[in-house]
């Protein structure tokens, strides 16, 4: 069976790690990306993931800005999880669209099942 792929759409790279690691142990392909900008680019280089996991502060390309652009280029082809510590999360969520949010910290497997709720 194919591995389901995971974009990590995140700047922190401790977390980006923390994240990669966890989702390789539970056999998902896994790659990230540190910006909304390096995001796009991989995408034109590695295809479509099965779901996105997206911070929305960030800098050269926010969060914000990636949805809408992955939007214009994709259509809404691929669920996103918002993942932020930003008090608002669920309005940061409906704002670009997500499936799911889940706030920063927290719990890998607690990431995991939104995850697998949404593409398994």
């Amino acid at each position: 069976m194919m591995k389901k792929r995971i974009l990590v759409v995140e700047d922190e790279q401790d977390i980006r790690a923390v994240i990669r690691d966890y989702f390789l142990l539970e056999n998902f392909e896994v790659w990230g990306a540190e910006s909304g900008l390096q995001a796009l680019n991989q995408l034109k280089i590695r295809g479509l993931p099965d779901i996105i996991i997206l911070d929305m502060k960030m800098p050269i390309m926010n969060g914000w800005e990636f949805a809408a652009e992955f939007g214009k280029v994709y259509g809404r082809k691929v669920p996103i999880i918002v993942a932020t510590a930003a008090a608002d999360t669920e309005k940061r969520a409906a704002d670009v669209q997500a499936v799911d949010y889940i706030a920063k910290p927290f719990e890998l497997d607690e990431l995991l099942k939104k995850v697998q709720k949404h593409i398994l």
